[in-house]
C-alpha cells in the first residue's frame, strides 16, 4: 500500500474517530529513500474513558507509542503515556489498553514507526474508547409488518434507529444480559404452531442496544442441537438465577404447571448461545405444580441477599403467596407465608422499596382504597405497612425514580380529566417503608402538567445510567406521539418529543406476572464495559498474527458461568512455540484450526508452561480458561512466543592464499598467484590454491548436510549457468552448522570455516579451454552455499546462499604467467581517402596493426586470416554487410605480451577494390549521390587460433578495426 508522507510528525497528525466497529486505519512503513519511517494519528476525549488501541495486520515489525495533551498544545515525545511505546516484536499485535477510566480527557496522540530491525511494515490500527456515558434503546416490535425497529436513547436523545425484517412469527419476549458484557440482549421467541421454525428461541448479542453481534442464533443444547419450546411454555424470568453475573430463563409450563430453569453461556468456539445447565425446579423438590391448583409465578427478585434470584408465587383462587429460594438449579426452600390477603388484593410489584437490597412485596386493592407493603427477609415477613390511597390512584410503574437503586412509586389520576401525575420516593422511616417524598410530578418552574387518558406509560428506565439522580418516563398518546419525561427526582428536567407517528402497532416487550407487567427495554452500559484482549469465544479470538517472535498480552478472564478468552495466531513456517499465563487460576489450551482458518476441536498436546512444542504451518487459537473457587475475575498476563524453525546459511568471509598458509589472512590485500610456466605438453602443470571460507546459519535450528560449490568466475557475479564459469570443486558439509546463539555477542558463534584447496585451470587454456583472458588479469573464485538447495531456507534465505560481495563469499586475485592467445586489432585507417565509384580502378588503401594481448606466441606455423568486409554501418559482421571474399589477408609469427606491452604485428597494408555498381551491396543505399560507407577488418576469421575471447576479433571501434570512406554512387 502507497505510504502516507503528509501524518509524520505530531503537528500534522491525522485526525481519527474511535467509534466501535469502524473500519481500521491502514497503513505503511519503509526505510527505503523517500519512505515513510512514522505516521501519527489524534483524537480527542471529553470525558474520563476506557481505551483499547490494537495495532495489528503487521507485515513488519512496528511499534505503537500514545501521547496525551491536557491543553491546546502540540504533543512532544515527552508527554509520552504510562512508559510506552509497546515492545511485542516481530510481526505480533501490539495492544494498548486503560480501564478505570484512565484514559482522561485531553487530547491523544499515535505514533506508529517502525522497529530499527524491519525495513518494511504494513499495518492495521484501531481505536475504541468507552467513555462514562450510558444509554437504553426502545425496542419497538411491529409483528404485522414483520419489522423490529429499536431506538438507541441517551438521555433524551435518538442517537440511532435501526429497521430489522424479522417474520412475525417471532416475538420479542424480552431483554437480559446473557454473556456478561454489560448490555442487554434480545431473546425471541416462534410461536407460530403453524411456522416450520415453531417453538424456535433464539438469543441476539447485541452491543449498541439495537443489532445483533456475530454469534447470535437459535440456542442448541450441549450436542449442538437447535432447541424448540411449544408456546405452552411461558417465560417468567430473564434475569441472573445463579448468581453468575449472566441472564438465565425461568419457564413456566401452563398446562403441567412445571416451572424450568436454563442456564445460558455462550459456546467459547462458536459464539452461539447454549444451555450450560438446568432442570425442572418443582419435580428436582419432588411435587408438581399442576395448573388447576391456580399457582402463578408474579415475580422473580432476590429476598435473601444471596447470588441469584428467587421466585415469588401467588394463588389466584386463595390469595396464598409462597416464595421458593434458588440456589443454582436447586430449590433451597419453599415457603407458603402465613397471611392470606383477601382475593381483591393484587400484587403489582416484587422489588426492594426499603432499601435493604431485599425484594419487597407491593399489595394494591381499590376496592379497599389500600397500597400495602410487605417486607421481606428471605421468606420471612418482617414488617408490612398499608396506605389509604383512592382508587382513582393508579400505580403505573414501581421503579427507581432518583437513581438511589430504591423502587419508588409512580402514579396517575385520570379521573373527571384531572390528568396528574404523582411520585412517591421511598425508603424513608426507621423500616425504610415510608416514602421520603410525595408530590406530584412539576417542572423546575413549579407547574404541574395535565395529562390526560389519551396518554398511556409505556414504562420507566434510566436511559443515562451513570447520572445517579436522574430517570425518564416514556408515554405514548393515542395518537401515536412518543414523548420523554427526564426526571431529577420529582422533578421534570425536560419534556421532549421523540415521535409523532408510533401507533398501537408498534409495542414493546414485557413479562406478564398476573396482574402487572414489567417492560423490557434495551440497556447499553459503554463505561462498565471493561475493555479487554481477548475474545469471549473463537469466533471473536484476538487476532495476534504472525507467530515469529514475542510478545506480551494482559487481560483479566472470569471464572463465573465457565467464562474464556480466545486468542488467535498464525504459523507460516514450523515453529517453536511456548506461552505462559502467570496465574495458577488460569490453565491454557491450543487448538489448530481446518485449512480455512476456522476453528476445529482439534487439541494440540500442550506442555508444562513455559515449555516448548514445536508446531507446523497453519492458524491456531489459544484458549486461556478461568479455574480457582472464587466468584470473580482473574488476572493474567499472556506471555506467547513463537521461534519459527529457520535456517539461514551465508558466507561471512572469504579469503585465498597460497597452498602454505594455515590461516586465513585478515586484510583486503588482493591476492595474487603465478600460474605455471606453460610446458609443450599436453598435460601443463596447474596452479593449486588455498581458499578459507566461512559459513554462519543465521537460524534457529542446525542445518542438516548441504553443499557447497566453488567456481572460478571472469567478473564478480558468480553464475554457474554461465559458459564462462568453471567448476572448482563440491564440497559436503556433513555435520551441518549449528544456529547463532540468541543474544551472544560472539562473532564466531553459529560459524564454520572451510578450508579447501582448489586446483586452477593450467595457464595454455587446455583444461578447461578458453578461460584465461590475459595475463594479470583480475578474476574471482567464488561459493555458492547449500548448492544443490538441500535445505529448507524460504525464499529470503535461498537469496543469500551466494554472491553477497567480496571477501565474504568470493574473492578477487590476480592470475600471472597465463599463457594464451589474444588478438586484437589496431590502428585501422585508409591510406588513400578520396570519393570513391562502385568498380574504381583505385584500389582502397588499409592500414592496420594486429596486437596480441596474450603471453603466448603465434609462431610460423599458427598462420591466421584477416578478412576485409564492406558494412553500411558500424556493426561489422551484420546482415547488411558485403565479405569481399578476394580480400583475405594472412598474419603469423606474431610474438606474445611482455611486461613493457602486447605483442605486434607492426603496421601492414593491404588493398581491397570495391564491387561494381551492379553488386547488390550497392542497392542499401537510396537517393544516389555521395554516400559514406564502412570497411572493417575480422581477425582469425576462420578461427584456427583457439582465443579465451574470441567475440572481440571485430567492431571495436572506429579508428581500432574499422574505418569509413566517401563512395559517389551517382544519380539515384
Amino acid at each position: 500500500m502507497p505510504a502516507n508522507l503528509n501524518n509524520n510528525s505530531f503537528a500534522t497528525a491525522t485526525n481519527i474517530t474511535t467509534t466501535a466497529g469502524s473500519s481500521p486505519l491502514t497503513g505503511s512503513l519503509s526505510t527505503t529513500v523517500g519512505g515513510d519511517l512514522a505516521d501519527y494519528y489524534r483524537f480527542s476525549l471529553s470525558s474520563g474513558s476506557n481505551l483499547k488501541i490494537v495495532l495489528n495486520g503487521l507485515t513488519g515489525d512496528a511499534k505503537l507509542s500514545l501521547y496525551r495533551r491536557t491543553d491546546s498544545a502540540v504533543a512532544t515525545e515527552s508527554d509520552l503515556v504510562q512508559n510506552l511505546p509497546t515492545n511485542n516484536q516481530g510481526r505480533l499485535s501490539d495492544v494498548i489498553v486503560l480501564n478505570d477510566a484512565a484514559a482522561v480527557a485531553g487530547t491523544y496522540y499515535l505514533k506508529v514507526d517502525l522497529d530499527p530491525s524491519a525495513p518494511t511494515a504494513d499495518y492495521n490500527l484501531s481505536v475504541v474508547t468507552s467513555s462514562s456515558e450510558s444509554s437504553g434503546s426502545i425496542l419497538w416490535r411491529n409483528s404485522s409488518a414483520n419489522v423490529f425497529a429499536p431506538w438507541k436513547i441517551q438521555d433524551t436523545t435518538i442517537v440511532g434507529t435501526s429497521s430489522q425484517t424479522i417474520s412475525g412469527d417471532y416475538v420479542l419476549v424480552g431483554t437480559g444480559d446473557f454473556d456478561g458484557d454489560g448490555n442487554n440482549d434480545f431473546f425471541w421467541q416462534n410461536r407460530n404452531p403453524s411456522s416450520s421454525e415453531y417453538g424456535t428461541v433464539a438469543i441476539w448479542w447485541t452491543n449498541d442496544g439495537m443489532t445483533y453481534a456475530p454469534g447470535s442464533a437459535a440456542i442448541r443444547d450441549s450436542l449442538g442441537n437447535i432447541i424448540k419450546v411449544g408456546q405452552e411454555w411461558n417465560v417468567q424470568s430473564l434475569k441472573d438465577l445463579d448468581g453468575n453475573g449472566t441472564a438465565d430463563i425461568l419457564w413456566r409450563n401452563l398446562a403441567s404447571g412445571d416451572i424450568a430453569m436454563w442456564l445460558m453461556g455462550k459456546d467459547p468456539q462458536t459464539g452461539v448461545p447454549t444451555i450450560s445447565g438446568g432442570t425442572i425446579l418443582n419435580r428436582a423438590l419432588g411435587f408438581t405444580l399442576p395448573t388447576s391448583s391456580g399457582w402463578d409465578v408474579v415475580g422473580v427478585n432476590n429476598v435473601d441477599g444471596q447470588f441469584g434470584a428467587d421466585v415469588l408465587w401467588k394463588n389466584r383462587f386463595s390469595n396464598q403467596v409462597a416464595l421458593w429460594t434458588l440456589s443454582s438449579t436447586a430449590i433451597l426452600s419453599a415457603t407458603v407465608l402465613p397471611i392470606q390477603p383477601p382475593l381483591d388484593y393484587k400484587i403489582i410489584g416484587f422489588v426492594d422499596v426499603s432499601g435493604d437490597g431485599q425484594a419487597d412485596i407491593v399489595w394494591r386493592s381499590d376496592q379497599r382504597n389500600q397500597l400495602a407493603i410487605w417486607k421481606m427477609n428471605g421468606t420471612t415477613l418482617v414488617d408490612s405497612v398499608a396506605y389509604s390511597v383512592p382508587s382513582a390512584y393508579k400505580v403505573v410503574a414501581v421503579k427507581d425514580l432518583n437513581g438511589d437503586g430504591i423502587a419508588d412509586f409512580l402514579w396517575r389520576n385520570t379521573d373527571n380529566g384531572q390528568g396528574g401525575t404523582y411520585g412517591w420516593l421511598m425508603g424513608g422511616g426507621n423500616n425504610g417503608l415510608a416514602y421520603k417524598a410525595a408530590l406530584q410530578l412539576s417542572f423546575a418552574n413549579g407547574n404541574t402538567p395535565v395529562v390526560g387518558a389519551a396518554y398511556e406509560v409505556l414504562g420507566v428506565h434510566d436511559f443515562d445510567g451513570f447520572n445517579n439522580t436522574t430517570s425518564q418516563i416514556l408515554w405514548r398518546g393515542q395518537g401515536g406521539d412518543v414523548y420523554v419525561w427526564k426526571m431529577d427526582g420529582l422533578t421534570i428536567v425536560e419534556s421532549k418529543l421523540l415521535s409523532s407517528s408510533t401507533g398501537s402497532a408498534w409495542q414493546l416487550p414485557s413479562l406478564n406476572y398476573g396482574d402487572y407487567k414489567e417492560p423490557q427495554f434495551g440497556v447499553v452500559q459503554l463505561a462498565s464495559q471493561f475493555q479487554t484482549i481477548g475474545g469471549s469465544s473463537s469466533v471473536e479470538a484476538f487476532d495476534i498474527g504472525v507467530l515469529n517472535n514475542k510478545g506480551t498480552y494482559t487481560d483479566t478472564v472470569s471464572n463465573r458461568n465457565n467464562k474464556t478468552d480466545w486468542y488467535k495466531f498464525k504459523v507460516l513456517q514450523s515453529t517453536d512455540f511456548k506461552a505462559s499465563d502467570g496465574n495458577t487460576s488460569v490453565s491454557l489450551e491450543l487448538f489448530k484450526a481446518d485449512a480455512n482458518g476456522n476453528f476445529t476441536t482439534t487439541s494440540v498436546p500442550y506442555p508444562t508452561e513455559g515449555g516448548t512444542i514445536t508446531l507446523d504451518t497453519g492458524t491456531y487459537y489459544l484458549k486461556v480458561n478461568a479455574g480457582g473457587i472464587s466468584n470473580g475475575l482473574l488476572p493474567y498476563t499472556l506471555n506467547i512466543e513463537g521461534v519459527p524453525r529457520t535456517i539461514d546459511v551465508f558466507g561471512t568471509n572469504f579469503r585465498l592464499a597460497e597452498t602454505t598458509a594455515t590461516t586465513a589472512p585478515t586484510d583486503n590485500t588482493i591476492f595474487s598467484t603465478d600460474l605455471p610456466d606453460v610446458t609443450n605438453t599436453n598435460t601443463p602443470e596447474k596452479k593449486t590454491v588455498r581458499s578459507f571460507l566461512t559459513i554462519k546459519n543465521g537460524g534457529t535450528v542446525k542445518t542438516g548436510s548441504f553443499k557447497v560449490r566453488y567456481y572460478l568466475s571472469r567478473t564478480a557475479t558468480i553464475d554457474p549457468n554461465n559458459v564462462n564459469t568453471v567448476l572448482l570443486k563440491t564440497v559436503n558439509v556433513t555435520n551441518g552448522v549449528d544456529p547463532v546463539v540468541a543474544g551472544s555477542q560472539d562473532p564466531n558463534t553459529g560459524t564454520i570455516t572451510l578450508t579447501e584447496d582448489l586446483v586452477l585451470p593450467d595457464g595454455q587454456n587446455l583444461d578447461p579451454k578458453k578461460f584465461w583472458t590475459r595475463d594479470a588479469g583480475t578474476y574471482y573464485i567464488g561459493a555458492v552455499i547449500d548448492a544443490d538447495n538441500n535445505l529448507a531456507e524460504g525464499a529470503e534465505g535461498e537469496l543469500n546462499n551466494s554472491n553477497r560481495g567480496n571477501f565474504l563469499d568470493s574473492s578477487s586475485f590476480v592470475a600471472n604467467n597465463v599463457q594464451v592467445f589474444e588478438l586484437v586489432g589496431q590502428s585501422f585507417s585508409i591510406a588513400n581517402p578520396k570519393v570513391f565509384v562502385p568498380g574504381d580502378n583505385d584500389g582502397l588503401v588499409i592500414n592496420y596493426t594486429v596486437q596480441n594481448q596474450g603471453r603466448r606466441s603465434i609462431t610460423s606455423n599458427n598462420k591466421f586470416n584477416i578478412q576485409f568486409v564492406l558494412s553500411k554501418d558500424n556493426i561489422i559482421n551484420n546482415s547488411d554487410d558485403s565479405i569481399l571474399a578476394s580480400a583475405v589477408a594472412e598474419l603469423g609469427n606474431l610474438p606474445g605480451s611482455t611486461p613493457s606491452g602486447p605483442g605486434t604485428s607492426g603496421p601492414q597494408t593491404y588493398t581491397i577494390f570495391l564491387p561494381d555498381s551492379l553488386d547488390a551491396f550497392w542497392k542499401q543505399y537510396s537517393g544516389g549521390g555521395t554516400q559514406t560507407v564502412y570497411v572493417g577488418m575480422k581477425i582469425d576469421s576462420a578461427n584456427f587460433i583457439e582465443e579465451s575471447v574470441e567475440d572481440n576479433n571485430f567492431s571495436q571501434g572506429l579508428g581500432i578495426d574499422f574505418a569509413t570512406f566517401q563512395v559517389n554512387l551517382g544519380a539515384p
